[in-house]
């Protein structure tokens, strides 16, 4: 029934497709889908929603080859948060479904709470997004993920080329940080992002982590010399927030920010003096 429907429209430039909490997808949809999206070979933008719908592996290997024919895609996003079944088959196929894709500008991609996945997984869809020599505009969710590698993180902040061209980044990352050795790292990670104009960070990161995080943080955000737009967010870690602040004032003045979020939800222990 949707392919007949997509079929009427075949010069369609734009599809966004919200399923998200719909617990009753069966596989002849998710095979009708991906049929019906081969067919809108014009798509520039395309926005597929699963987010709370349990996709399995066998879902996302139906409908990931349909990508193939979008050869004029200029914009995806993919939202499987809460399929808690996706594990590194879903991966491969989502990565062989971005090789395709090799006029892409912006991606954003919600993995949170999809617990199967692992450090590997991560740092494998990251490495084949680094292949996208036109991506300009990048987001990545994995809360819940994990624990994440500082290697991985490392990769995807761009070592090794592949990101450096980024001009917008958007990170929802579980930090579990054990050691300043491994804190250091991270910080180092934002020096190849050197045209980076848009940042926005929210982070989960245990509370004996949490008083390095803002050398860490701040020391990177110094690296960015086109940076004008920042958006932190570092929900629930009160008890250190007063020192980021005091921290983050010093950073700001080094910096030609013309646009600055801070997310404070939840900071109670934040001092006046």
């Amino acid at each position: 029934m949707f392919k007949d429907f997509v079929v009427k429209f075949p010069q369609l430039s734009k599809l966004y497709l919200d399923l998200s909490s719909c617990s009753q997808l069966e596989e002849d949809f998710i095979k009708n889908l991906s049929r019906s999206i081969s067919c809108l070979t014009c798509l520039i933008e395309l926005s597929l929603n699963f987010a709370q719908t349990q996709l399995g592996n066998q879902e996302i290997l139906i409908l990931m080859p349909s990508l193939k024919h979008l050869g004029f895609l200029r914009y995806l996003k993919l939202d499987f948060s809460g399929s808690q079944g996706l594990d590194t088959l879903a991966i491969e196929g989502l990565c062989k479904a971005l090789g395709s894709l090799e006029h892409l500008q912006g991606l954003a991609i919600n993995l949170s709470q999809c617990t199967q996945l692992n450090n590997l997984d991560v740092k494998n869809l990251v490495c084949n997004i680094k292949k996208l020599r036109t991506l300009s505009k990048f987001f990545l969710s994995l809360v819940n993920v994990g624990p994440l590698h500082i290697e991985t993180l490392q990769i995807l902040m761009g070592h090794g080329g592949g990101l450096n061209q980024l001009t917008h980044l958007n990170l929802r990352l579980p930090l579990q940080y054990q050691n300043l050795g491994v804190s250091k790292g991270f910080a180092r990670s934002f020096v190849p992002l050197l045209n980076l104009f848009s940042l926005e960070l929210s982070l989960s990161v245990c509370q004996t982590g949490f008083k390095y995080l803002k050398e860490d943080i701040l020391e990177g955000l110094v690296a960015l010399p086109k940076l004008s737009r920042l958006y932190l967010d570092f929900y629930s870690h009160s008890y250190f927030m007063d020192q980021l602040l005091g921290s983050l004032g010093k950073v700001l003045n080094q910096l030609g920010l013309e646009e600055l979020g801070l997310n404070l939800q939840g900071s109670l222990n934040i001092r006046t003096s």
